[in-house]
């Protein structure tokens, strides 16, 4: 039999895939070695305590769903970034997405952070209201966010879209 080794970002996936089955609840140590079929041992090598994951999985879904977005974006040519974004946007995980806001109505430490994030994906759209003035790119690009958030949030569908 061999052994494979679990890495970091194996085991953030499969925390946001139970935190997205099972609930914040669910979010154990325990739980988690369970469902990737591997040790404490190896959860405490990433993670340290139950706390580092909590903090790593937040890191992970910003990254994910936030920093790569804009990274990618950033990369595309001036005409063809918002197409980009939506492409990008569209294939995330809105599953995961909709298992960390559930997660935040239970946790303030998390509402906080995901209120934080939401900051940032607006002040990010604000850029493609350039005739706009200051107060109106916030209006458009809160507006803009909003509504792709809420649609995507309650899709009915449970494919992997952001």
């Amino acid at each position: 039999m061999t052994y494979k080794k679990a890495s970091r970002a194996m085991w953030l996936e499969g925390a946001l895939d139970l935190l997205e089955e099972k609930g914040e609840a669910a979010l154990t140590i325990a739980s988690l070695c369970r469902k990737m079929r591997k040790t404490k041992g190896g959860f405490y090598h990433h993670f340290g305590d139950a706390e580092g994951l909590r903090k790593a999985i937040l890191d992970h879904w910003e990254a994910a769903h936030t920093s790569e977005l804009i990274a990618a974006t950033e990369c595309a040519p001036a005409e063809e970034k918002k197409a980009v974004l939506d492409k990008m946007a569209n294939a995330a995980n809105w599953g995961h997405e909709r298992a960390i806001r559930r997660w935040g109505w239970a946790d303030k430490r998390v509402r906080k952070r995901v209120a934080k994030v939401d900051a940032r994906r607006i002040d990010y759209l604000t850029q493609f209201y350039p005739q706009a003035t200051p107060e109106r790119r916030l209006a458009l690009a809160t507006l803009e966010y909003a509504d792709r958030k809420s649609t995507r949030l309650n899709s009915s569908h449970e494919s992997h879209l952001v």
